[in-house]
């Protein structure tokens, strides 16, 4: 039993450290929205990916992103790669979507969706959570 809770306190500590950044993705990502400057941005090229395990099926493990192109508040064009990845049907060149950008930084463009934005933090904070959640169910369990 003892080995069991020791187990179940490990996991919460390991949730609450993926839960740490999660916090602190959330501060940041609230500090860009509220500084950055919307644009729109155009799909001008696909970057299509290839996991390095192999699968029978060749679609397997390909992921696609969009590169976008936008022209920021100074007139000057700049070429941002999505940071999600996205289904092969789901992106297509010559699509606009909507970038927010740091105007003294456009590297700093991102999609504005949920995952574009928020996406980091949501993978930190599920992982974390889940991690608290088995620890908490592990040490609460009565053997």
């Amino acid at each position: 039993m003892g080995a069991l809770r020791g187990l179940g306190i490990i996991f919460v500590v390991i949730g609450a450290v993926l839960l740490l950044p999660a916090v602190l993705d959330a501060v940041y990502t609230v500090s860009f929205i509220a500084r950055a400057e919307s644009v729109a941005g155009e799909v001008v090229e696909v970057d299509v990916t290839q996991s390095q395990i192999p699968f029978t099926d060749p679609e397997s493990g390909r992921r696609y992103y969009a590169v976008l192109e936008f022209t920021d508040l100074d007139g000057d064009t700049h070429r941002v790669r999505s940071a999600s990845a996205e289904r092969r049907d789901a992106v297509a060149v010559g699509e606009e979507r909507e970038l927010r950008y740091l105007p003294d930084d456009p590297a700093s463009a991102r999609v504005a969706s949920l995952m574009g934005l928020w996406g980091r933090g949501i993978v930190l904070a599920g992982t974390g959570l889940l991690f608290v959640a088995a620890g908490a169910a592990v040490i609460g369990r009565r053997l």
